[in-house]
């Protein structure tokens, strides 16, 4: 790969998804960020996709006729207004921030973002799936839900940094398709259900920290050892 290299003397990009990587295995991150090795390639989420904006327009007709979603008013939630929400959700833009003494911007792209009672922002993410099962909670998520906690906490930290005063709890706004219906004709029906995950940003900064010294070594560092894609490696050799 060419874009996302570190290079010393300029700016590194770095997304939620790049502190995510560092999260998972240094060794993987290391190698994509600094030799440039491109990661496998992996199938396209074009379904997903398509839930997400369909959820982001249903929301934004919302905003233009002053109501609220019925799930956000179960919540005591409302929907967030604000100049910069189309440019926090495009991408190439997001929400930013730049560190100028470690010559860093980072940057993610959000959903949406609702407002609580208290007047903070409310981080949210749209998840889709196809269970049996109800999703209600974070027990129910793929591993617990620990790297979508991670996504929604790195958007709290950019928020914060923006100057926005953030929720300590964030939402996955989750659709969940039913399989079985006998009058599907085209048409894909949902589950909807409003996870709520306590947020903690403050490992956040240790995060970068730790992954400006991995990007700055001269060797690659030692994997997570749970980590399938470096097992794979290893079984390969």
């Amino acid at each position: 790969r060419k874009l996302g290299l570190y290079k010393p003397d300029k700016t590194f990009m770095c997304s939620r998804s790049t502190i995510e990587k560092f999260s998972q295995c240094p060794t993987c991150f290391y190698v994509e960020h600094v030799i440039g090795l491109k990661p496998p390639p992996s199938p396209g989420w074009s379904l997903n996709n398509a839930v997400d904006e369909l959820v982001k327009n249903e929301t934004d007709r919302h905003r233009e006729l002053g109501t609220t979603p019925e799930i956000l008013e179960q919540y005591g939630l409302k929907l967030f207004h604000h100049e910069k929400l189309e440019e926090w959700r495009t991408m190439n833009k997001g929400i930013r921030f730049k560190d100028e003494e470690r010559n860093i911007d980072f940057y993610g792209l959000i959903d949406d973002i609702f407002i609580n009672s208290l007047g903070e922002l409310v981080i949210m993410d749209t998840k889709s799936i196809s269970k049996q099962k109800d999703i209600s909670e974070s027990k129910h998520l793929w591993n617990n839900g620990i790297s979508y906690k991670r996504q929604l906490e790195i958007y709290a930290w950019l928020f914060q940094k923006n100057g926005f005063s953030v929720s300590s709890t964030g939402y996955l706004l989750y659709y969940n398709a039913i399989k079985k219906t006998d009058d599907f004709n085209g048409v894909m029906k949902f589950k909807t259900s409003l996870i709520s995950l306590e947020l903690d940003t403050s490992w956040i900064e240790p995060c970068i920290t730790n992954m400006i010294e991995c990007l700055q070594k001269p060797t690659i560092p030692p994997s997570n050892e749970k980590c399938n894609q470096c097992i794979y490696w290893k079984l390969m050799k």
